[in-house]
């Protein structure tokens, strides 16, 4: 089986002004980002984080260690920010993400994103009230995803399709 790739590159330029890096909520693929091209500024080219679990990665095995798809990620990002201004964007779990990138890159001493944006979470220093909504049965979790926005009501009614979602999120839940 072959890897598929760690971007999904949406918005290719020949010289872009700012590379900007997309990585999603709990759930999200990179396809989520598609949607983004037409609302860019110019010049701004889209990368979409495409992790193991997720979108065209479904048949790989979702990641549960934080720290380890963040090193995934910088690694896969390093030969895309040598010389081009890059931003970080990450929405709930995609905003703890894109934060240890960019504690990741300065560690090793590589370029630093001009912007890191986080969206729909608490900054790192404050409390958190974490439930282990991944330890919950599925038709339980289903249940709490759905009561929060989190799963259409549609999908409670597909048990293939929910099976399906169901081990990445909980993967992403966890992290």
């Amino acid at each position: 089986m072959t890897t598929k790739p760690w971007f999904i590159n949406f918005k290719r330029l020949a010289r872009p002004e700012v590379r900007l890096f997309c990585f999603p909520y709990a759930g999200g693929s990179a396809a989520i980002f598609h949607g983004f091209i037409n609302d860019l500024p110019r010049g701004f080219e889209l990368w979409g984080a495409n992790l193991p679990g997720h979108g065209s990665r479904v048949n790989e095995p979702p990641m549960t260690d934080l720290m380890a798809l963040a090193d995934s990620l910088a690694a896969a990002m390093v030969p895309l920010i040598d010389r081009t201004p890059f931003v970080l964007w990450g929405h709930s779990m995609g905003a703890h993400l894109a934060f240890e990138i960019a504690r990741l890159l300065r560690r090793r001493n590589l370029p630093m994103p001009q912007q890191l944006v986080v969206t729909a979470s608490p900054a790192p220093q404050l409390p958190r009230h974490n439930r282990a909504w991944y330890t919950l049965p599925d038709e339980q979790l289903a249940a709490e995803l759905h009561k929060h926005n989190g799963l259409p009501l549609e999908l409670l009614d597909e048990p293939q399709l929910l099976a399906l979602l169901l081990p990445a999120l909980r993967a992403d839940l966890y992290l």
